[in-house]
């Protein structure tokens, strides 16, 4: 069973992955996925293959900003009726609450252990970040620090790895 909702997960990430959005060639309008939508299914689907030393269940994510990120997950997490709480920090918000923080500020703060933390700006997890979003064209991909998520007591499943760039601090 368990291997199962596994590959369920993978193959729902994997479509992720590769969803492009279309363009439609009477207005130019983006069709299908927005980059937020897809952004915001890989940051409720992450936590499931990462594994936490202290055995917990990622279900409090933090945001430092207001974001299409943001709310696309909060509607999301309320369409799955999941156990998923999100917060909104502010400057010197205590985030040691939270299991996943997605950050866009340049700065990588107030990181407390077991906290997986994840951003989609260039060149996060080369800078000490552990996952980071990219694009590359129409395709959204992950940057893995292995490192960074060693000395937070996580680590990646192996099927994350297959679909993400390993990277290591500059």
């Amino acid at each position: 069973y368990g291997g199962a909702v596994t590959a369920i997960l993978l193959a729902v990430m994997t479509i992720a992955v590769n969803a492009q959005p279309a363009i439609a060639q009477s207005r130019g309008d983006v069709v299908g996925y927005q980059s937020a939508q897809v952004k915001a299914a890989f940051l409720h689907r992450l936590p499931r293959f990462i594994r936490w030393q202290d055995g917990r269940t990622a279900t409090h994510f933090c945001f430092d900003q207001n974001s299409d990120v943001m709310e696309t997950f909060i509607i999301l997490a309320e369409a799955k009726n999941d156990t998923a709480s999100v917060s909104l920090l502010e400057n010197g918000d205590d985030s040691t609450k939270c299991d996943v923080f997605f950050t866009v500020n340049d700065q990588i703060t107030n990181l407390a252990p077991n906290q997986l933390l994840v951003s989609d700006r260039k060149g996060f997890a080369t800078q000490g970040g552990m996952i980071e979003l990219t694009r590359k064209g129409g395709r959204l991909g992950l940057n893995v620090n292995l490192d960074s998520l060693k000395t937070g007591n996580l680590s990646a499943n192996s099927q994350l790895l297959k679909l993400a760039n390993v990277v290591s601090a500059d």
